[in-house]
């Protein structure tokens, strides 16, 4: 499919129109959309917040720069202070100059076209005033040094001529995006349907590839439960080592600290639990809690010693609940992931569960 770039064509206008009109018809049989101020309209935005806008949009910028230098704008430019703090100061320059900088700090690819002897302009197209002549010298040597793509022209034909090569050498060396024109629907309908089909293939491909290397799936039914008060491996069920995190009484000090445990799950019963409730719930975050609770119920099953404990009147303890207890947000991910993958359930952009699984 042929791409289409937009470029914007910046420049001073009065002194360039015919300039302007050269280069926008040859960037059109280069297969480019030309952008500039001859499509400004009039509207409640601020003319540079357009201008931003239009150029933001753009694949390429290209600056044409005769003998004036514009007249002088002023804008609020953001800038970071010494201590890298985002700022914002008022600058004076040509829109034509404030363009090419905002260019530059957007990274999009720059060609510039310089005319060759602004000596030799008529006095109509060449600034009036010493004060105009030095912005004007000034932007002229910012651009001339700026490491980026420069050339020179005499004429409207050559300065269009010389935007055709140099615009279709840009493209070769710096390809951007562009735009391509949209597919007939029907033809569109069915690539959408293959690329949405290939995209869930790839995404369980990529779960399930996440799940073996974050939890080692493979050598798992070799691991012990932790802390368990019956010392024997598990055998014939499926394990996951999952992490948590406590909430504790400081023993030895004020106040409580976060500790943090690992526990090995039954990954198969909590399947089934999720199975036995999948219609009490409605959103992805309820089965975080589902599993939430089952971790949390294992870990008081089988451990003596990883469980919150806080203090009683008399030097005693009580067990902590579950509102002091968190499993690992990953891991908390990875099981989700595991039992889409097994189709327990689906869900919608926004997290809630849109089916169930048929009962056979």
């Amino acid at each position: 499919m042929q791409k289409k770039y937009q470029v914007f064509v910046s420049s001073t206008y009065d002194d360039l129109k015919d300039e302007r009109k050269f280069v926008s018809e040859n960037l059109l049989k280069c297969n480019c959309i030309p952008v500039g101020m001859e499509l400004f309209p009039s509207t409640n935005t601020t003319q540079w917040e357009f201008i931003k806008g239009l150029i933001d949009e753009c694949d390429y910028y290209v600056l044409v720069l005769g003998g004036r230098y514009g007249s002088e704008c002023e804008i609020n430019e953001p800038y970071r202070d010494e201590f890298g703090f985002k700022r914002s100061r008022k600058v004076s320059r040509s829109f034509t100059h404030h363009e090419y900088h905002y260019a530059i700090t957007q990274n999009i690819p720059i060609i510039s076209f310089l005319f060759k002897d602004p000596e030799d302009l008529k006095a109509s197209k060449v600034e009036r005033t010493d004060h105009g002549r030095e912005l004007y010298s000034a932007f002229r040597s910012v651009v001339e040094n700026n490491n980026r793509m420069c050339s020179y022209w005499e004429s409207p034909e050559d300065l269009a001529l010389k935007v055709t090569f140099a615009i279709n050498e840009l493209i070769n060396s710096h390809p951007m995006p562009g735009w391509i024109r949209a597919l007939d629907s029907s033809t569109d309908n069915l690539l959408s349907q293959r690329l949405s089909s290939e995209n869930e293939k790839l995404n369980r491909k990529v779960q399930r590839l996440e799940l073996e290397i974050a939890r080692g799936i493979g050598a798992l039914s070799s691991i012990p439960v932790l802390n368990s008060p019956i010392d024997s491996q598990p055998t014939g069920k499926e394990f996951w080592k999952i992490r948590y995190s406590i909430l504790q009484f400081r023993y030895r000090g004020n106040g409580f600290i976060q500790s943090s445990y690992s526990t090995n799950v039954d990954i198969s019963k909590l399947k089934h639990i999720v199975e036995e409730k999948i219609r009490q719930v409605s959103s992805e975050g309820e089965i975080g809690i589902l599993i939430k609770e089952y971790v949390f119920d294992t870990t008081l099953s089988t451990s003596n010693e990883a469980v919150p404990m806080f203090p009683l009147v008399g030097g005693t303890y009580r067990t902590g609940d579950i509102r002091h207890f968190s499993v690992h947000p990953e891991d908390i991910f990875l099981i989700q992931a595991w039992l889409k993958e097994k189709q327990i359930y689906t869900i919608d952009e926004n997290g809630y569960i849109v089916s169930y699984p048929v009962n056979e």
